[in-house]
């Protein structure tokens, strides 16, 4: 009487599930409604063929206690969630009837699903939305810091970035704001250093507000590996985390990567350090970095590179 695939007259489909796994087909007692479920491609199906959240249709304890027995406990919780993201720190969001919760690795929930939405843990907490406002959480499911923020990021280096009322500023793990939300823009910690905006310019605060490179800046991404790109006046270049200009703003465009940075000047292209020292001048068409090796196209011809700028290849 079942409608899918797996009932057809072509016994290849039955087979390529089976093949790996048992296949099984509930009933729910209430109204007589067919699910078939299989673990191991983590498929929980309706009677039309339409994906399913075990903890939607009404499962019992009984039947989840029967396959906790016989699958295991991580294929389970795929199947039971509508959502169920990657743990982190020994917890994962999960999502149920349209509201997010946390669970543990054993598969208790922690934390019920009431949110309207959630992000992972890290440093502890996570963020959790509510009527439009976001708070806390912690590994306990007791929200320690209440829903009260417009938007509230991930915890870094003990702060949080928080939104309210038009403006950023940064909390701590009791919720307190240890710098206050007055700032236009701002980027997350690196190394007790941020990146903030305020009258539409950017410069670099310490953990205490403290301005350590003036608010001079157009544009400014976030630090990474001890630099930041900002741009001003149109021209682009890098900065250290004290301000000092490593590569001077005179490109057109910069495209940073772990160890170099492509820049742009003109029509041509080439390639800084993270001393701001060239690898390679600015005198070729195009470059890319591929696998730690440097492609670089002059006219018709290309050219491979190590990272310190060695010819490698041609």
């Amino acid at each position: 009487g079942t409608r899918w695939c797996t009932a057809s007259s072509n016994p290849e489909y039955y087979e390529s599930y089976t093949r790996h796994g048992d296949l099984y087909v509930n009933i729910r007692k209430s109204d007589g409604a067919k699910f078939q479920i299989h673990f191991e491609s983590q498929q929980a199906m309706d009677a039309d063929d339409e994906p399913v959240a075990l903890g939607e249709i009404g499962i019992s304890e009984g039947l989840k206690n029967f396959y906790f027995q016989r699958v295991p406990i991580l294929s389970f919780l795929k199947i039971y969630y509508k959502e169920c993201d990657d743990f982190s720190e020994g917890l994962a969001k999960v999502e149920l009837n349209g509201k997010w919760g946390f669970i543990d690795t054993t598969g208790r929930q922690i934390c019920s699903c009431k949110y309207d939405f959630a992000y992972g843990f890290s440093d502890g907490l996570a963020s959790v939305e509510l009527n439009g406002k976001f708070g806390y959480v912690d590994k306990t499911g007791k929200e320690v810091i209440p829903c009260k923020y417009d938007t509230a990021s991930y915890f870094s280096e003990g702060v949080a970035a928080v939104h309210l009322n038009g403006k950023w500023g940064f909390i701590n793990k009791a919720g307190i704001e240890v710098i206050p939300c007055k700032y236009d823009g701002i980027c997350g910690f690196y190394n007790g250093l941020a990146l903030v905006k305020l009258n539409e310019k950017y410069g670099i605060i310490d953990k205490n507000g403290k301005e350590i490179c003036p608010y001079k800046y157009d544009y400014a991404l976030g630090f990474s590996e001890g630099l930041a790109q900002v741009r001003l006046n149109e021209k682009w270049g890098l900065i250290n985390c004290q301000g000092i200009e490593v590569v001077p703003l005179i490109f057109n465009n910069i495209w940073r990567f772990r160890a170099a940075t492509i820049v742009k000047l003109g029509n041509k292209y080439g390639l800084v350090n993270n001393n701001g020292e060239y690898i390679l001048p600015c005198e070729y068409d195009e470059i890319n970095i591929f696998n730690e090796r440097i492609i670089a196209k002059k006219s018709d011809t290309k050219y491979e590179f190590n990272l310190s700028g060695e010819l490698i290849n041609i």
